[in-house]
């Protein structure tokens, strides 16, 4: 009884340790995006094109856009704008090898990060601001970042929260 006992209060005092540890942070949060402030408007931005509007996000590519990150080539980079003002961006490549490529260059710019699920290639940097994901999938071969300027972000989820809580309109 003694060793059980000794043995749950060890159990406990490791659980506390661990969930004590500060929350890794982003380190050299961006104030933008490969050159695009946060919140900035895109109709003052040139070289945009609008690819497509889903859930009220508008979605750009830029032209003369930089197709690397570190070494790693990328495959397509979309900018992410919420009521004409930039809130983020996904930035696509492919291959194991050029994951380790963005992956070792994301931790050189951000960091530590949290490992959403232990053996799988999903990496989370959140900061004040900023959120960045790298998100890996060994069977596409297929990889993405993405960066959310949280507070337009959130200010979007709360829009569509309110819009999910509103009765159906009636036709006339």
């Amino acid at each position: 009884m003694i060793r059980a006992t000794t043995c749950l209060g060890s159990l406990v005092l490791i659980l506390v340790l661990v969930w004590a540890q500060p929350a890794k942070t982003l380190q050299n949060e961006p104030n933008d995006c490969r050159g695009i402030e946060w919140g900035a408007e895109y109709d003052k931005l040139e070289g945009l094109t609008k690819v497509t509007t889903e859930s009220r996000l508008d979605y750009y590519t830029k032209e003369d856009e930089e197709m690397t990150i570190g070494d790693a080539p990328l495959e397509k980079v979309v900018y992410v704008f919420y009521h004409k003002r930039f809130c983020g961006a996904v930035l696509n490549f492919e291959s194991s090898p050029n994951f380790q490529i963005v992956k070792t260059t994301l931790f050189d710019w951000y960091g530590e990060c949290e490992q959403s699920k232990i053996n799988e290639d999903r990496y989370r940097w959140s900061g004040t601001d900023v959120t960045i994901t790298l998100e890996y999938d060994d069977v596409t071969q297929k990889g993405k970042i993405t960066y959310y300027y949280m507070p337009i972000h959130e200010k979007k989820q709360r829009a569509d929260e309110r819009r999910r809580r509103m009765p159906p309109q009636r036709g006339s």
